[in-house]
């Protein structure tokens, strides 16, 4: 009917071969296609979003079951305070020309909200300076991107990560899905530096990050997804990056997973 929907299992014995896991449950409407984001106040954020979504015609026959969601649809930001027994929504973001939102939640150290959300362009942006309640008129950011996920995060030592799509060149709209490459942030994104080459194939999408103790960042991300339906890493830390090269002895880039 539109409205999709996030669903959880939880265990609480994950250390074993074998856990057990509870029955799933519904957490709310929408589709959570990135991480959540722990707030500082110890807030869990679930980036949601209910998308545009036109009648599907099936079999020459229309189907004309979706619902008129109204204001339901956003990118909305779903939030728990007593760690994920319960969900109520935040707030939400609306960026012209949002497409399947993907977005990212980024607290940064002026306690604003800076959200970034997949758009036809690249990406675009809205802030909250209310703890989430209320967002800014969404806009085009600055941070060029395909029309494609993207990622960012914040990383151990407080500067931000962003993997994006930067091919060399001008464009008018987006970039393709080519020269994936990672930047660094020490002013909660004004400006960025470095520039990681992760893999400038065309092709290449949807990356996700993890850091390790050691501040060491584990990408993942796909390749020729109709074609040679690669998954592949790149690993890396904060001086490769800034360097512009793998230079840290521990990077490793394009690494094929499957």
């Amino acid at each position: 009917d539109g409205r999709s929907g996030v669903w959880a299992i939880t265990t609480d014995n994950s250390e074993v071969n074998s856990p057990t896991w509870s029955e799933p449950r519904r957490l709310c409407d929408g589709i959570m296609m990135n991480k959540p984001t722990v707030l500082t106040d110890g807030t869990w954020v679930l980036p949601a979003a209910i998308w545009e979504r036109e009648a599907i015609e099936r079999g020459g026959v229309e189907k004309q079951f979706l619902l008129d969601l109204g204001d339901a649809r956003g990118g909305n930001l779903i939030a728990s305070t007593d760690q994920g027994k319960t969900w109520d929504l935040l707030g939400k973001t609306r960026v012209p020309e949002r497409v399947f939102d993907e977005h990212m939640l980024i607290e940064r150290n002026d306690g604003t909200l800076w959200t970034l959300v997949r758009t036809s362009y690249g990406i675009g942006e809205s802030v909250s300076t209310d703890c989430g309640k209320t967002w800014s008129e969404g806009n085009p950011s600055t941070l060029r991107n395909a029309n494609s996920r993207f990622h960012i995060r914040r990383l151990r030592s407080g500067r931000l990560l962003l993997i994006h799509h930067d091919p060399p060149g001008e464009f008018e709209g987006a970039p393709d899905r080519s020269y994936l490459t990672a930047h660094l942030s020490d002013d909660d994104g004004a400006t960025w530096q470095g520039g990681l080459l992760l893999d400038e194939r065309k092709g290449v999408s949807y990356p996700d990050a993890v850091e390790s103790a050691d501040g060491v960042s584990y990408v993942i991300y796909d390749y020729s997804r109709h074609g040679d339906r690669e998954i592949l890493m790149a690993v890396f830390n904060e001086q490769d990056v800034l360097d512009g090269e793998p230079s840290s002895g521990v990077a490793r880039l394009r690494v094929l997973v499957d």
